[in-house]
């Protein structure tokens, strides 16, 4: 017997970049590639507070619907990382957002406000609305408190982008990044040392490969070995 699966559930979370425009996205994508590191944003009134925020709304939805909500509102762009729902919850303390009215903020204790989330539902959903108002709830937010280190989830995530061009931009960029840095890193300390040892049988001397123990972090990446899962968008 086939197992159900509900399309309204998803087993992944996906964290979107923002920007003004395609290659603004696009660039803090890389950044955070690079970096292996989504940088936490504070809260609004709550500048304790530091979060990275995440979608679980399918992708599938996603695309059918648009990255808007019924207002045609949203700053995200065809840019994201996808990760493992579990291991979010489980590694990173992930939990979904509490969409709760202003008024209800004071009442949650200190630990758990990092978790609010603004709520004004407006329920005329016409198509000019005569007052502004909130509801991001067609977001079903995720949020994780503090910075994102890819590293931690063994970097097990799934790179987003529109269509092949942005593959083929995003893999040039982040190959020629790190080549560039391995190659200058093993000038100045390179990744193996070797020193000369005496082979008794043989009768002479020979070349011994040792690991450089004081060695950056860039001479133990591999360029050969930085290979993306990449999602094309439009593919879908």
């Amino acid at each position: 017997m086939n197992e159900f699966k509900r399309p309204d559930l998803s087993s992944t979370l996906i964290h979107f970049t923002k920007g003004k425009n395609d290659d603004e996205a696009f660039e803090n994508l890389c950044s955070i590639i690079i970096d292996k590191c989504i940088n936490a944003t504070k809260l609004k009134n709550l500048e304790d507070n530091e979060i990275v925020c995440l979608t679980e709304t399918p992708l599938k939805i996603i695309m059918e619907y648009g990255f808007t909500n019924h207002t045609n509102y949203s700053n995200y762009k065809k840019f994201g990382l996808m990760f493992d729902k579990e291991e979010i919850y489980k590694i990173y303390s992930g939990r979904p957002a509490l969409y709760m009215e202003n008024s209800c903020l004071n009442k949650l204790s200190n630990d758990i406000k990092w978790r609010f989330a603004k709520f004004e539902p407006s329920f005329k959903y016409n198509e000019f609305p005569k007052k502004p108002f909130v509801d991001f709830t067609w977001e079903r937010e995720w949020r994780v408190q503090g910075d994102l280190y890819l590293s931690e989830c063994d970097n097990n995530f799934k790179v987003l982008v529109p269509n092949l061009f942005y593959k083929n931009k995003l893999e040039n960029k982040i190959r020629d990044y790190f080549e560039d840095k391995f190659e200058d890193c093993n000038k100045e300390n390179p990744r193996y040392l070797y020193e000369l040892e005496y082979d008794y049988i043989e009768g002479n001397y020979f070349q011994k490969e040792i690991e450089n123990e004081e060695n950056c972090e860039c001479n133990v990446f591999d360029p050969d070995e930085n290979i993306l899962n990449i999602i094309l968008l439009d593919k879908m």
